[in-house]
């Protein structure tokens, strides 16, 4: 497992994000930063709010700004390509998609809440 270098965490809300820096900070050696990034040196860039869910939404950064070995991710699981991956997609960038993400995390939160963790995002049985 590679440990994270650094991280930027960019929110709308700057106090938010910098609170979820501090949370991160206790639990990473990571170097946190808060604000937009210079997306020239993104290797992972992930959408981790709601915007994409309509088909009216801005782009939530500027993907023709990332260098071609980056990989866009979106949490977003409907619809599955997203304007985001989309556009990420055309530029030749790897792509990540919101529900290959939350098919790895609910075995751990079903675990969380006591129940089976061989259940996946929709309840059925992996």
């Amino acid at each position: 497992m590679e440990r994270i270098g650094s991280l930027t965490v960019h929110d709308a809300d700057e106090g938010r994000a910098r609170e979820l820096a501090r949370s991160i900070a206790t639990v990473s050696s990571a170097r946190l930063a808060t604000g937009m990034p210079s997306m020239r040196d993104i290797d992972i860039a992930i959408n981790a709010s709601p915007v994409g869910l309509s088909a009216s939404d801005a782009l939530p950064f500027p993907v023709d700004a990332l260098p071609s070995h980056a990989v866009v991710a979106d949490v977003i699981m409907e619809s599955r390509t997203t304007a985001l991956l989309e556009s990420a997609h055309a530029r030749g960038l790897r792509v990540h998609h919101g529900r290959n993400m939350m098919n790895h995390a609910m075995p751990i939160a079903a675990s969380f809440f006591g129940f089976s963790a061989s259940l996946d995002w929709n309840g059925e049985v992996l």
